[in-house]
């Protein structure tokens, strides 16, 4: 498990400039996304290979701090100027090039300088070790240009070992003699403190260097499962003084899906790392690496440190649709030659289309019933979800593990599917094959950061029910962009809207969007070569009752079926879609309100309306026992146009025949529901 959200906002990152006595002047790079210099790329795990354990944890050390054994630099190292050849690491945190140094930092942080560092040290101090917390080390790259790591493993904080731990690491770079502190995985539970470390370097008991936040420095890694450093924050010790002209470009605001109807802003921010105010700059762009566009900005005012939006005078018009490598980058500070040209570019990728329509957010749910989080992590779910209708796909992926492991609705395909991402814990969320996380953690605003970008493509489709047997439907998918053969796959799957019979060890009793079975299999079917515009009808069929006795359907008319088209390339999903149920059972023949069907039907309690919208609009639902009395009603029901979902709770009322009945726009139209 890794990484809960951000408990303070940036401002923990940025760095207080130091007077010239420091030696040592130091920048954040927030939400970095990556390493520094990129040569790390293995997980962030303990046992990875071409590692060395240089500590093994033990409980005492929680409160009694220790030092490591002593360790040789693997290539020459500069600290303040001077050449240092060893080093050892306190288990609270702290490195020190004082080989001689006895007393041991304890997990009483302070803010630098401080009279329990030694000289000559790098703190991530604040730090705690407990049993099955390690300190490991591993050289990267070739000379003259190497890293040597060295990583505090799943750390805690002194007296809270129990409810976070915390991978840390110091980097000494070859060559440049930098050092990095990098932020790179973090876990909490829900009581957990935040992070109070005081991160810097301390040169002598009057010189240090340390982040502005410090001894109060938290995370900015979130709660996920992803061991890369795809969310890693690092901060850099330089040694020298600031230059005077520095300026890096930190994010970029381009979106990633867009029309080419309509010029596209080339947008970002950017920071000042200079001594020097940034009056004005260069920023150009290249598509595809083709010519350069080139624009200058005068007039701006970025004091040291302080972040500015920036825009190029010349937005991005492309010719044709298609996925395209965009590269930007700042020069130029103040007509000066920029210090350091490593942070001056970003690239991004955007796919344009011929036009964009609304998105169907595809949430894939890895979960089961024999996961203790998976129980808040899917009500989590069915929260966000059930507040926002009409936004999302929902695919529930049951899993054989953890112990005992024996959900009943695990199926290989389901196993692979996680493969497939990587994933090694549940409860885990991917959304549109990007945004990974434990389920745990999933918001509305989650959910609608992803909706709000459009979509390059169109799935529409419908299906059958052969009473007790066979699922039988086709979906037509239709890009506005020219798809090249190989590069992406259609998905069909087949899914129970809610079970009961795979209930073991977690407390849940209910479970949703289940799935039965992926058509043909997990990897889908090829996407051949497409035009803008033009159709690709995917059609399966498959008998559920071929399904193993123990992965077998409850109702077979609570089945639906979900259809998203997927990149390989990337693994993003471009957009979702349920397919129409053509013959839904009620009367949809006799009556003139809007179809609907309840599923399951009969059930011991608990069933769902669907029914399909052509606008948004106010609807009742009314549930009438055999007497024409109400005994459920949803008055003032806000629902929008496609697909739309009521959950009905009738687990309080007796066994018998029932009639649900449907106010729209349209008129009334009623069905009878049996409550076993």
């Amino acid at each position: 498990m890794k990484k809960l959200f951000l408990i303070m906002g940036f401002a923990l990152g940025w760095l207080a400039s130091q007077p010239a006595a420091a030696q040592y002047y130091s920048t954040s790079f927030p939400n970095a996304g990556r390493n520094p210099g990129g040569l790390n790329n293995d997980l962030e795990e303990s046992n990875q290979p071409g590692w060395s354990r240089i500590l093994f944890g033990l409980n005492s050390m929680a409160t009694t701090p220790i030092w490591t054994p002593d360790q040789a630099l693997p290539f020459a190292f500069d600290f303040a100027g001077q050449p240092v050849t060893n080093y050892k690491v306190s288990s609270s945190g702290v490195l020190t090039f004082d080989v001689t140094a006895t007393a041991v930092p304890n997990g009483t942080n302070t803010t630098l300088p401080s009279a329990q560092i030694p000289d000559k040290s790098v703190c991530v101090w604040g730090l705690g070790a407990r049993s099955g917390d390690y300190i490991y080390t591993k050289t990267f790259g070739t000379a003259p240009n190497r890293q040597h790591w060295i990583q505090f493993n799943s750390y805690s904080e002194p007296g809270n070992s129990n409810v976070l731990y915390t991978n840390w690491a110091i980097v000494l770079e070859e060559g440049s003699n930098k050092i990095y502190v990098v932020d790179q995985h973090t876990g909490y539970n829900n009581t957990a403190p935040a992070l109070t470390l005081t991160v810097g370097v301390q040169v002598n008991a009057t010189t240090a260097e340390q982040l502005l936040a410090s001894p109060n420095v938290n995370t900015t890694t979130t709660f996920t499962d992803d061991s890369t450093p795809v969310d890693n924050t690092y901060y850099s010790f330089t040694p020298g003084q600031r230059p005077a002209y520095d300026v890096a470009l930190r994010a970029l605001n381009i979106p990633a899906v867009a029309s080419r109807q309509n010029p596209i802003p080339v947008a970002g921010t950017l920071e000042n790392l200079g001594a020097q105010t940034l009056n004005s700059y260069t920023v150009n762009y290249q598509v595809n690496n083709g010519a350069v566009v080139t624009g200058n900005v005068t007039g701006a005012n970025v004091a040291t440190l302080a972040s500015a939006p920036v825009t190029h005078p010349n937005p991005w018009q492309p010719a044709t649709n298609g996925r395209y490598a965009l590269k930007v980058w700042l020069s130029n500070p103040n007509g000066q030659p920029d210090f350091d040209h490593s942070n001056d570019t970003l690239r991004t990728t955007v796919m344009v289309g011929d036009s964009t329509m609304r998105r169907l957010v595809v949430e894939e749910c890895f979960t089961s019933s024999t996961c203790p989080p998976c129980l808040p992590g899917n009500q989590r779910i069915e929260s966000v979800n059930s507040a926002a209708p009409g936004k999302q796909v929902v695919i529930k992926y049951q899993q054989n593990f953890p112990a005992p492991g024996n959900d009943p609705y695990y199926t290989q395909e389901a196993g692979l599917r996680r493969q497939y991402y990587g994933i090694n814990a549940i409860p885990y969320m991917m959304l549109d094959g990007g945004w990974k996380d434990n389920s745990n953690s999933f918001t509305t605003a989650i959910l609608n950061s992803f909706q709000s970008k459009p979509a390059v493509m169109r799935i529409k489709g419908d299906y059958t029910l052969s009473r007790g047997t066979t699922v039988n439907a086709s979906a037509t998918i239709r890009p506005f962009f020219d798809v090249p053969a190989g590069r992406f796959v259609a998905h069909m799957a087949i899914t129970e809207r809610r079970t009961m019979l795979n209930q073991r060890t977690n407390g849940e009793t209910l479970f949703f969007q289940v799935m039965k079975k992926m058509l043909p299999n997990q990897n889908g079917t090829p996407v051949p070569a497409l035009t803008s515009g033009q159709n690709f009808v995917l059609s399966q069929s498959f008998n559920v009752t071929t399904l193993p006795i123990t992965q077998a359907v409850e109702h077979f008319d609570s089945l639906r079926v979900v259809v998203f088209v997927q990149d390989l390339v990337t693994k993003e999903v471009y957009q979702g879609a349920y397919m129409t149920l053509l013959n839904p059972t009620g009367t949809r023949n006799a009556q003139s309100g809007t179809a609907f069907e309840l599923a399951p039907n009969p059930t011991t309690g608990y069933t769902t309306l669907l029914t399909t919208l052509t606008r948004p609009e106010t609807v009742r639902v009314e549930v009438l026992d055999v007497l024409g009395r109400v005994v459920l009603e949803r008055k003032q029901l806000a629902l929008g146009s496609g697909t739309q979902e009521v959950p009905l709770d009738l687990s309080h009322q007796a066994a018998g025949l029932y009639t649900v009945r449907l106010v729209t726009n349209d008129g009334v139209r009623t069905s009878k529901l049996t409550l076993e």
